[in-house]
């Protein structure tokens, strides 16, 4: 068993342990969508270290968390007890409109999917673009655009304002990802080989990416999210990850 597996664990049970209950004690006076993406931003806390620390398994972890979900999603729609109504009670408060068109409720599904994908196909080693993408990059728009978006995409209702809210939030995403997988060399310098290559090829792929390859990317992926009428929560960051 990798030495970090415990530690990496440890560290992700003390955060939810911490922000479950910190986010859901905060609907009296939190607006729904900052209560909506304080998810969001505890996926970046949560992966972001771990995805270059201990690659592997946070990637195995990801696969588990996507059956969990759907397990969850289940149990919900069906108010399976004795966990079925509560489950559908506490998931309600977070619903916006695409959740009221069927039983389903996709928003969490769909965040975990946009998150885990490019992480699960991107051969050996795992890309953040969706810790990125949808942890700093989405949710930064959303929030500027709803409080400071002046000047609409055509057709949109999705502001300019938010969109460079975007650019500017996934441009210190991928340095912090840079800073993080430099950091995690040392980390794991004594580690399994096999983590080695994917944290040393990680870095490296990142490494080698100058600014005007990251303001690019960023940019037309910013502007998929502000003007296409799609769901972002998994086309923005596949399209970031390709």
């Amino acid at each position: 068993l990798d030495s970090k597996v415990i530690p990496t664990i440890m560290y992700w049970i003390i955060l939810l342990a911490l922000f479950i209950p910190l986010i859901h004690s905060a609907r009296s006076y939190m607006p729904l969508d900052l209560r909506r993406k304080s998810w969001h931003f505890l996926v970046v806390i949560l992966f972001l270290p771990t995805l270059a620390i201990t690659p592997s398994f946070s990637r195995l972890a990801l696969g588990g968390a996507i059956t969990l979900f759907l397990l969850m999603e289940f149990i919900r729609a069906t108010t399976i007890p004795p966990i079925g109504k509560f489950l559908h009670d506490s998931l309600s408060m977070y619903t916006d409109a695409r959740d009221t068109c069927g039983p389903i409720i996709v928003s969490h599904i769909f965040l975990i999917l946009g998150i885990a994908l490019p992480v699960l196909l991107n051969g050996s080693t795992p890309s953040p673009a969706g810790v990125i993408c949808l942890g700093l990059g989405d949710s930064t728009a959303s929030l500027i655009g709803r409080r400071f978006g002046r000047h609409k995409w055509p057709n949109s209702s999705k502001s300019i304002e938010g969109t460079l809210a975007m650019v500017i939030a996934m441009m210190l995403g991928i340095y912090l990802a840079k800073s993080t997988l430099n950091f995690s060399l040392t980390v794991n310098l004594h580690d399994d080989v096999d983590d080695i290559l994917v944290v040393n090829n990680t870095y490296s792929s990142l490494d080698n990416v100058g600014l005007p390859q990251i303001l690019t990317v960023t940019v037309l992926t910013s502007l998929l999210e502000g003007i296409g009428e799609i769901n972002d929560n998994i086309i923005v960051p596949l399209y970031m990850w390709i």
